[in-house]
C-alpha cells in the first residue's frame, strides 16, 4: 500500500493545463520541447488544486528558479513525469543536474502523470495525476544519486540524456505528511 495522492484528471484539469500550457515559451536546454510544457502544466495545476484543497497559502512564482513560494517564504519546485504505467516507491523521481545548481528550493513535490500511448500535444491521453510526495534540501542532498548523461540505469533500462539526480519515490514524505509539517511549522 503506497501513500500516493490519485487524481483522476478531467475536462476542469485539462483546460486550465491547456490554458497554461498555450502561454509558455518553450526552453532552449528543453529535451523534449513543447510536449515537455503539457507534463509540466497538468503538474503544477494538479498541485496547485492540492494544495487549495489543503489549506495552505501559496503564490505562483514560475521562474525558471522556483515554481512557488508558501507561506510567503518557502519556495517550492514541481517536477512532474509521464509514465504509462501507476507509479511504484521503487520508481525514481528526478532533478536534472543543469536546472539543479539554480533551483535551489526549500522543498520540492513529485508528480507521475499516467497516460495513455499516442499524439504528445493531446492533454487528454493523461487520465491520473499521482502526487508521489515531497522533499525538502536535507532529504534530496541525504539520498541523491548522480547519473552522468549517457548512462544506463540498469534497473529500467533508462539512458541518460543529461547528468540527473535521482531519487526513489520511497525516500519521499507523502503529501498528507509534508503538508501537515508545513502548516504545524507556520502556524
Amino acid at each position: 500500500m503506497n501513500s500516493f495522492v490519485k487524481i483522476k484528471l478531467d475536462d476542469t484539469y485539462y483546460e486550465m493545463a491547456m490554458e497554461r500550457y498555450n502561454s509558455m515559451p518553450v526552453y532552449k536546454l528543453s529535451h523534449r520541447g513543447a510536449p515537455a510544457n503539457l507534463v509540466g502544466a497538468i503538474g503544477e495545476i494538479v498541485f496547485e488544486e492540492a494544495l487549495k484543497r489543503s489549506g495552505i497559502p501559496f503564490e505562483p512564482l514560475y521562474t525558471t528558479q522556483h515554481d512557488l513560494l508558501m507561506f510567503g517564504t518557502k519556495t517550492l519546485e514541481i517536477k512532474t513525469k509521464d509514465r504509462t504505467v501507476s507509479p511504484q516507491a521503487k520508481f525514481e523521481v528526478s532533478l536534472n543536474a543543469y536546472n539543479h545548481e539554480h533551483q535551489v528550493a526549500d522543498y520540492y513535490a513529485f508528480i507521475s502523470l499516467q497516460r495513455e500511448r499516442g499524439d504528445e500535444e493531446d492533454v487528454q491521453r493523461f487520465h491520473t495525476a499521482w502526487i508521489l510526495g515531497m522533499a525538502n534540501q536535507r532529504i534530496v542532498h541525504g539520498n541523491k544519486k548522480l547519473w552522468k548523461a549517457g548512462e544506463t540505469d540498469p534497473s529500467n533500462g533508462m539512458t541518460f540524456w543529461t547528468d540527473t539526480w535521482n531519487l526513489y519515490v520511497d525516500q519521499l514524505v507523502p503529501f498528507n505528511v509534508a503538508i501537515q509539517k508545513l502548516k504545524t511549522q507556520n502556524a
